[in-house]
Formats: structure tokens, C-alpha cells, sequence
């Protein structure tokens, strides 16, 4: 039993520095956005800064762009320009209650995950969280992603931000938040 403890807090340990941020204990009950209007959210995003969760080294120049279907549904194309100056990218399909999605990408063969709309003005910025539990809720993979209607954040500083996100989920640290660059070099379909 000892033996199993170590191998899956040494497993956590490596997770946290490769790619996510870990956390002991099951997610924590967030306040959402009080309603998500699909219409008003759908467009692209120009993601402004992201917690490590799904972050590729070098990957620039990032969006989102969301398209509502007609069985209510929203069509999810997420596009990147990685390391190697190759444009990558991924689709998928949310369905949303509220602000609380769940979004299943079309080519990994994982389940539909939480993707949860903290807070978004439509015009100029949206603040998104996902977290999971694991174990029963004995740890949690968590992320938070602050995107923009422009290459640049407006309407909002990102102290506001930092602020509203310490607000809600006060257990999240902030200071793990990455830039992504955008403009300059960026070409954009």
C-alpha cells in the first residue's frame, strides 16, 4: 500500500510540472456567469493568457471560434500556431446549461469535459475555468483561460481580471497564468 501511495504522488507530482495545475480535493463550487447568451458568445476569441493545462511550449497566436448549430449545440474550432511555425488545431462540439458547458474535441478519444464561463461582457472578454476530480475527489486538474474579442485586451484590464478570477475561485493561482502572444507575426484565418 505504501508502495502504491509514493507511485501516485511521484505520477501527480510529474503531471503538475509537465502540463497542469494540481490540486488536492475535489473542485471547488464556483459562481458562474448568471446566464450565457450562445448567440452573443459565439465568434472568435482570441485567447489573451492560460493556466498550463493542454499548453503546448511555444504555441502563439491562439483562438476559439464558436459557432451555434441548429440543435442548439455549439461547434468548437480551436486553431494554433505551434512551435514549429505549422498551424495546428482542433474541433469539437459543446452543449451548454447555462454557463456551464461541456465540450468533447473530435479527434482524442477522452470524455466531455467541463468548460465553465466564469464571466463575459460578448463584446470584449470571457473568462473560462474547467476542473476535474480524480480519486474520488482526492486531487483535481484545473485550468483558467482569459480570452478576448481582439488581439489585445479592451473594455477590461487584466488586474480586473486577476481580481474577478481571486474572487470567485480564490484557491486558484493566478500567478501560473501564461501569456500567449498574439499580433505581430500572428496570421489569422
Amino acid at each position: 500500500m505504501q508502495k502504491t501511495n509514493i507511485i501516485v504522488i511521484l505520477t501527480l507530482a510529474l503531471l503538475d510540472a509537465a502540463y497542469c495545475h494540481f490540486a488536492w480535493g475535489k473542485c471547488p463550487d464556483v459562481q458562474l456567469k448568471a446566464t450565457l447568451d450562445p448567440v452573443e458568445y459565439s465568434g472568435k476569441w482570441y485567447e489573451m493568457y492560460s493556466g498550463p493545462l493542454f499548453k503546448n511550449v511555444g504555441q502563439k497566436c491562439v483562438t476559439a471560434d464558436y459557432t451555434l448549430q441548429t440543435d442548439s449545440s455549439i461547434r468548437v474550432k480551436n486553431r494554433a500556431i505551434k512551435q514549429d511555425g505549422t498551424v495546428g488545431g482542433i474541433m469539437g462540439r459543446a452543449t451548454c446549461r447555462g454557463a456551464q458547458c461541456r465540450v468533447k474535441f473530435d479527434s482524442l478519444f477522452i470524455p466531455y469535459g467541463p468548460y465553465e464561463v466564469l464571466e463575459a461582457d460578448y463584446d470584449s472578454y470571457a473568462v473560462v475555468y474547467t476542473c476535474s476530480h480524480y480519486l474520488f475527489g482526492v486531487f483535481r486538474l484545473q485550468n483558467i483561460w482569459i480570452l478576448s474579442r481582439s488581439t489585445t485586451l479592451t473594455g477590461i484590464t487584466s488586474n480586473d481580471i486577476l481580481t474577478l478570477i481571486n474572487t470567485k475561485i480564490p484557491s486558484y493561482p493566478t500567478s501560473i497564468l501564461e501569456v500567449t502572444e498574439q499580433g505581430g507575426s500572428c496570421t489569422y484565418a
